[in-house]
Protein backbone atom coordinates (compact mmCIF):
# COMPACT_ATOMS: atom_id res chain seq x y z
CA UNK A 1 0.00 0.00 0.00
CA UNK A 2 1.54 3.31 -1.05
CA UNK A 3 2.29 5.71 2.05
CA UNK A 4 -0.29 7.97 1.12
CA UNK A 5 -3.24 5.73 1.55
CA UNK A 6 -2.90 6.03 5.18
CA UNK A 7 -3.77 9.14 5.89
CA UNK A 8 -6.96 8.71 3.99
CA UNK A 9 -7.61 5.25 5.37
CA UNK A 10 -7.38 6.57 9.15
CA UNK A 11 -9.81 9.44 7.80
CA UNK A 12 -11.82 6.85 7.03
CA UNK A 13 -12.00 4.76 10.53
CA UNK A 14 -12.48 8.51 12.52
CA UNK A 15 -15.40 8.73 9.91
CA UNK A 16 -17.09 5.78 11.52
CA UNK A 17 -16.23 6.58 14.81
CA UNK A 18 -17.47 9.80 14.94
CA UNK A 19 -20.74 9.21 13.17
CA UNK A 20 -21.28 6.22 15.55
CA UNK A 21 -20.96 8.52 18.53
CA UNK A 22 -23.75 10.83 17.05
CA UNK A 23 -25.67 7.85 16.28
CA UNK A 24 -25.73 7.03 19.92
CA UNK A 25 -26.12 10.50 21.32
CA UNK A 26 -28.85 10.93 19.11
CA UNK A 27 -30.29 7.56 20.30
CA UNK A 28 -29.84 8.70 24.06
CA UNK A 29 -31.42 11.53 23.77
CA UNK A 30 -34.61 10.55 21.63
CA UNK A 31 -36.97 9.10 24.58
CA UNK A 32 -40.29 10.92 25.61
CA UNK A 33 -42.52 10.79 28.34
CA UNK A 34 -44.72 7.72 28.83
CA UNK A 35 -48.31 7.55 30.83
CA UNK A 36 -50.33 5.56 31.84
CA UNK A 37 -54.31 5.74 32.48
CA UNK A 38 -55.57 6.21 36.47
CA UNK A 39 -59.49 5.82 36.43
CA UNK A 40 -61.62 8.34 37.82
CA UNK A 41 -65.40 7.22 37.30
CA UNK A 42 -67.32 4.76 34.90
CA UNK A 43 -70.01 5.27 33.04
CA UNK A 44 -72.42 2.89 30.26
CA UNK A 45 -71.83 2.78 26.81
CA UNK A 46 -74.11 0.87 24.26
CA UNK A 47 -72.05 -2.09 23.71
CA UNK A 48 -73.45 -1.92 19.89
CA UNK A 49 -71.69 1.33 19.06
CA UNK A 50 -69.13 1.28 16.69
CA UNK A 51 -66.99 4.17 17.93
CA UNK A 52 -65.52 6.45 15.53
CA UNK A 53 -65.79 10.00 17.13
CA UNK A 54 -66.12 11.15 20.55
CA UNK A 55 -66.86 14.91 21.94
CA UNK A 56 -67.82 17.40 24.51
CA UNK A 57 -69.18 20.36 23.70
CA UNK A 58 -71.03 22.75 26.19
CA UNK A 59 -71.58 19.82 28.54
CA UNK A 60 -73.22 17.44 25.96
CA UNK A 61 -71.24 14.59 24.75
CA UNK A 62 -71.38 13.72 20.67
CA UNK A 63 -70.71 10.23 19.72
CA UNK A 64 -70.36 9.29 15.94
CA UNK A 65 -71.30 5.38 15.31
CA UNK A 66 -69.73 3.66 12.10
CA UNK A 67 -70.22 0.81 9.72
CA UNK A 68 -72.46 0.67 6.56
CA UNK A 69 -75.96 1.00 7.35
CA UNK A 70 -75.42 1.48 10.93
CA UNK A 71 -73.58 5.33 11.07
CA UNK A 72 -75.15 7.63 13.05
CA UNK A 73 -74.34 10.81 14.63
CA UNK A 74 -76.06 10.31 18.65
CA UNK A 75 -76.09 13.04 21.58
CA UNK A 76 -75.60 11.06 24.77
CA UNK A 77 -76.30 11.21 28.36
CA UNK A 78 -73.29 10.44 30.07
CA UNK A 79 -74.24 9.49 33.29
CA UNK A 80 -77.09 6.85 31.60
CA UNK A 81 -75.57 6.19 28.35
CA UNK A 82 -79.15 6.85 27.15
CA UNK A 83 -79.13 8.38 23.65
CA UNK A 84 -80.59 11.75 23.86
CA UNK A 85 -81.20 12.67 20.07
CA UNK A 86 -80.00 10.52 16.81
CA UNK A 87 -79.60 11.50 13.43
CA UNK A 88 -78.71 8.03 11.17
CA UNK A 89 -77.30 7.90 7.70
CA UNK A 90 -78.10 5.53 4.58
CA UNK A 91 -75.68 2.58 4.10
CA UNK A 92 -74.01 4.45 1.41
CA UNK A 93 -71.70 6.14 4.37
CA UNK A 94 -69.80 4.89 6.85
CA UNK A 95 -69.63 7.79 9.55
CA UNK A 96 -65.99 8.40 10.62
CA UNK A 97 -64.41 11.53 13.30
CA UNK A 98 -66.51 14.48 14.32
CA UNK A 99 -65.44 18.20 15.56
CA UNK A 100 -67.43 20.87 16.31
CA UNK A 101 -67.07 24.68 15.11
CA UNK A 102 -69.27 27.17 16.75
CA UNK A 103 -72.65 25.53 16.72
CA UNK A 104 -71.76 23.25 13.65
CA UNK A 105 -70.55 19.73 13.97
CA UNK A 106 -68.85 18.57 11.34
CA UNK A 107 -68.63 14.58 10.54
CA UNK A 108 -65.90 12.47 8.31
CA UNK A 109 -66.47 9.85 6.44
CA UNK A 110 -64.38 6.59 5.89
CA UNK A 111 -64.12 6.24 2.13
CA UNK A 112 -67.38 8.67 0.42
CA UNK A 113 -64.97 11.54 0.25
CA UNK A 114 -67.93 14.22 1.82
CA UNK A 115 -67.54 15.56 5.20
CA UNK A 116 -71.47 16.36 6.79
CA UNK A 117 -71.93 19.74 8.79
CA UNK A 118 -74.60 19.53 11.16
CA UNK A 119 -76.71 22.42 12.64
CA UNK A 120 -76.35 21.55 16.34
CA UNK A 121 -79.72 22.94 17.49
CA UNK A 122 -82.12 21.19 14.95
CA UNK A 123 -79.39 18.04 14.92
CA UNK A 124 -79.98 17.89 10.79
CA UNK A 125 -77.49 17.75 8.02
CA UNK A 126 -77.73 21.31 6.29
CA UNK A 127 -74.39 21.31 3.75
CA UNK A 128 -71.63 19.09 3.37
CA UNK A 129 -67.89 19.46 1.96
CA UNK A 130 -66.00 17.23 -0.39
CA UNK A 131 -62.42 16.03 0.21
CA UNK A 132 -60.22 13.87 -1.34
CA UNK A 133 -58.32 10.47 0.66
CA UNK A 134 -60.00 8.74 3.22
CA UNK A 135 -61.13 10.30 6.42
CA UNK A 136 -60.23 9.12 10.12
CA UNK A 137 -60.47 11.06 12.77
CA UNK A 138 -61.76 15.17 13.35
CA UNK A 139 -60.61 17.49 15.65
CA UNK A 140 -60.70 21.69 16.36
CA UNK A 141 -58.02 23.85 17.67
CA UNK A 142 -59.89 26.65 17.35
CA UNK A 143 -58.19 28.03 14.25
CA UNK A 144 -58.33 25.04 12.06
CA UNK A 145 -59.56 21.66 11.27
CA UNK A 146 -56.77 19.04 12.19
CA UNK A 147 -57.44 15.52 10.28
CA UNK A 148 -56.28 11.98 9.97
CA UNK A 149 -57.07 10.14 7.21
CA UNK A 150 -55.11 6.22 8.83
CA UNK A 151 -51.46 7.39 8.08
CA UNK A 152 -49.18 9.09 9.70
CA UNK A 153 -49.70 12.72 8.81
CA UNK A 154 -52.21 15.50 10.01
CA UNK A 155 -53.95 17.41 7.14
CA UNK A 156 -54.95 21.18 8.37
CA UNK A 157 -58.18 22.21 7.09
CA UNK A 158 -60.22 25.52 7.13
CA UNK A 159 -62.73 25.40 9.27
CA UNK A 160 -65.50 27.27 7.00
CA UNK A 161 -64.60 26.05 3.71
CA UNK A 162 -62.67 23.13 4.13
CA UNK A 163 -60.06 23.76 2.32
CA UNK A 164 -56.90 22.03 2.58
CA UNK A 165 -54.52 24.29 3.95
CA UNK A 166 -51.48 21.95 4.43
CA UNK A 167 -50.30 18.67 6.07
CA UNK A 168 -47.21 17.51 8.71
CA UNK A 169 -45.73 14.67 9.50
CA UNK A 170 -45.79 12.98 12.98
CA UNK A 171 -42.18 11.85 13.95
CA UNK A 172 -41.33 9.90 16.83
CA UNK A 173 -37.60 10.60 18.07
CA UNK A 174 -36.93 12.46 14.46
CA UNK A 175 -38.25 9.66 12.45
CA UNK A 176 -41.87 9.07 10.27
CA UNK A 177 -43.88 7.54 12.77
CA UNK A 178 -44.89 3.91 12.04
CA UNK A 179 -48.73 4.13 13.37
CA UNK A 180 -52.21 4.72 11.75
CA UNK A 181 -53.44 7.91 13.10
CA UNK A 182 -57.29 7.07 14.19
CA UNK A 183 -59.50 9.74 16.08
CA UNK A 184 -58.24 12.99 17.36
CA UNK A 185 -59.07 15.34 20.58
CA UNK A 186 -57.39 19.11 19.60
CA UNK A 187 -56.22 20.58 22.91
CA UNK A 188 -53.84 23.75 22.79
CA UNK A 189 -51.19 23.06 20.14
CA UNK A 190 -51.56 19.48 21.24
CA UNK A 191 -53.15 16.62 19.26
CA UNK A 192 -54.45 13.82 21.51
CA UNK A 193 -54.46 10.28 18.93
CA UNK A 194 -56.17 7.03 19.43
CA UNK A 195 -54.16 4.33 17.36
CA UNK A 196 -55.45 2.10 14.94
CA UNK A 197 -55.17 -1.42 16.48
CA UNK A 198 -53.13 0.27 19.41
CA UNK A 199 -53.54 0.31 23.00
CA UNK A 200 -52.28 3.80 22.73
CA UNK A 201 -52.74 7.40 23.29
CA UNK A 202 -49.80 9.74 21.57
CA UNK A 203 -50.01 13.46 21.77
CA UNK A 204 -48.51 15.14 18.94
CA UNK A 205 -47.13 18.93 18.68
CA UNK A 206 -49.00 20.59 16.07
CA UNK A 207 -46.45 23.40 15.07
CA UNK A 208 -43.42 20.29 14.68
CA UNK A 209 -45.84 17.44 14.27
CA UNK A 210 -43.30 15.37 16.97
CA UNK A 211 -44.42 13.16 19.38
CA UNK A 212 -44.31 14.41 22.22
CA UNK A 213 -45.83 11.61 25.04
CA UNK A 214 -47.18 8.04 24.88
CA UNK A 215 -49.98 7.05 26.80
CA UNK A 216 -50.46 3.32 28.14
CA UNK A 217 -53.98 2.42 27.88
CA UNK A 218 -54.01 -0.86 29.78
CA UNK A 219 -55.60 -2.90 32.51
CA UNK A 220 -59.55 -1.34 31.89
CA UNK A 221 -61.73 -4.54 32.73
CA UNK A 222 -63.35 -4.41 29.32
CA UNK A 223 -60.08 -4.53 27.35
CA UNK A 224 -59.09 -8.58 28.69
CA UNK A 225 -63.00 -9.52 27.02
CA UNK A 226 -62.66 -7.43 23.53
CA UNK A 227 -62.04 -9.15 20.69
CA UNK A 228 -59.47 -7.79 17.85
CA UNK A 229 -61.34 -5.52 16.55
CA UNK A 230 -63.36 -4.17 19.20
CA UNK A 231 -60.31 -1.93 19.85
CA UNK A 232 -59.69 1.76 21.78
CA UNK A 233 -61.30 4.37 19.81
CA UNK A 234 -63.04 7.86 21.13
CA UNK A 235 -61.52 10.43 23.47
CA UNK A 236 -62.93 13.35 24.45
CA UNK A 237 -61.54 16.30 26.76
CA UNK A 238 -63.52 17.46 29.46
CA UNK A 239 -62.60 21.34 30.81
CA UNK A 240 -64.80 20.81 33.08
CA UNK A 241 -62.65 19.07 35.74
CA UNK A 242 -59.21 18.62 33.03
CA UNK A 243 -60.43 14.91 32.60
CA UNK A 244 -60.45 12.71 29.59
CA UNK A 245 -63.75 10.50 28.55
CA UNK A 246 -62.00 7.37 26.69
CA UNK A 247 -63.99 4.44 25.19
CA UNK A 248 -63.79 1.54 22.65
CA UNK A 249 -65.54 -0.20 19.41
CA UNK A 250 -68.95 -1.89 21.18
CA UNK A 251 -67.28 -1.10 25.05
CA UNK A 252 -69.80 -1.40 27.36
CA UNK A 253 -68.25 1.54 29.42
CA UNK A 254 -66.95 4.89 28.70
CA UNK A 255 -64.40 5.64 31.35
CA UNK A 256 -63.61 9.03 32.48
CA UNK A 257 -59.75 8.84 33.71
CA UNK A 258 -56.43 11.12 33.69
CA UNK A 259 -53.08 10.25 32.34
CA UNK A 260 -49.83 10.15 35.17
CA UNK A 261 -46.41 9.03 34.43
CA UNK A 262 -45.89 5.70 34.28
CA UNK A 263 -44.09 4.31 37.24
CA UNK A 264 -42.41 1.37 35.09
CA UNK A 265 -39.18 1.93 33.62
CA UNK A 266 -39.81 -0.07 30.43
CA UNK A 267 -42.39 0.01 28.78
CA UNK A 268 -43.89 -2.13 25.67
CA UNK A 269 -46.10 -1.22 23.36
CA UNK A 270 -47.68 -3.39 20.16
CA UNK A 271 -44.67 -3.02 18.03
CA UNK A 272 -41.61 -1.86 20.49
CA UNK A 273 -40.12 -1.07 23.60
CA UNK A 274 -40.47 2.58 24.48
CA UNK A 275 -36.86 2.43 26.06
CA UNK A 276 -33.79 4.10 25.53
CA UNK A 277 -30.31 2.45 26.79
CA UNK A 278 -27.37 4.39 28.22
CA UNK A 279 -24.98 2.09 28.07
CA UNK A 280 -22.36 2.15 25.10
CA UNK A 281 -22.15 -0.70 22.91
CA UNK A 282 -18.88 -2.42 22.75
CA UNK A 283 -19.36 -3.65 18.90
CA UNK A 284 -18.17 -0.43 17.41
CA UNK A 285 -14.48 -0.19 19.49
CA UNK A 286 -13.94 -4.04 18.62
CA UNK A 287 -14.47 -3.22 15.00
CA UNK A 288 -12.00 0.15 15.22
CA UNK A 289 -9.07 -2.17 16.44
CA UNK A 290 -10.31 -5.21 14.05
CA UNK A 291 -10.06 -2.74 11.04
CA UNK A 292 -7.25 -0.85 12.08
CA UNK A 293 -4.90 -4.28 12.59
CA UNK A 294 -6.21 -5.43 9.06
CA UNK A 295 -4.71 -1.84 7.64
CA UNK A 296 -1.72 -2.14 9.43
CA UNK A 297 -0.74 -5.85 8.53
CA UNK A 298 -1.77 -4.75 5.25
CA UNK A 299 0.42 -1.66 4.72
CA UNK A 300 3.37 -3.72 6.53
CA UNK A 301 3.21 -6.37 3.60
CA UNK A 302 2.68 -4.31 0.80
CA UNK A 303 5.67 -2.09 1.89
CA UNK A 304 7.86 -5.09 2.40
CA UNK A 305 6.89 -6.38 -0.96
CA UNK A 306 7.84 -2.83 -2.97
CA UNK A 307 11.06 -2.83 -1.01
CA UNK A 308 12.07 -6.19 -2.24
CA UNK A 309 10.50 -5.56 -5.93
CA UNK A 310 13.50 -2.53 -5.93
CA UNK A 311 16.29 -4.76 -5.13
CA UNK A 312 15.26 -7.66 -7.76
CA UNK A 313 18.11 -7.44 -10.30
CA UNK A 314 16.92 -7.46 -14.16
CA UNK A 315 17.56 -9.62 -17.05
CA UNK A 316 20.62 -6.98 -17.78
CA UNK A 317 22.26 -7.16 -14.15
CA UNK A 318 20.55 -4.11 -13.33
CA UNK A 319 18.27 -2.56 -10.66
CA UNK A 320 14.77 -2.31 -11.80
Amino acid sequence: MPKHTMPVVWVFVLLIITSNGAAISVENNGSVPIFEVEIIAQYPHDNTSWTQGLLIHNGSLYESKGHYGESSLRELDLETGLTLRELQFNETYFAEGIAVVEDKLIMLTWRENVAFVIDLETFEVISNHSYQGEGWGLCYDGSNLIMSDGSSKLYFRDPISFELLGSINVTLNGDIYDGKINELECINNQVYANLWYKDEIITIDTLSGNITSIVQVTGLDYQSNSTMHEILNGIAYDSNNSSFLITGKNWPTIYRVDFVESKSDEVKTNTRAIKISEEPSNIIPILVISILSLVWAFDMASRHKVKGDDDKPNSEGGAI
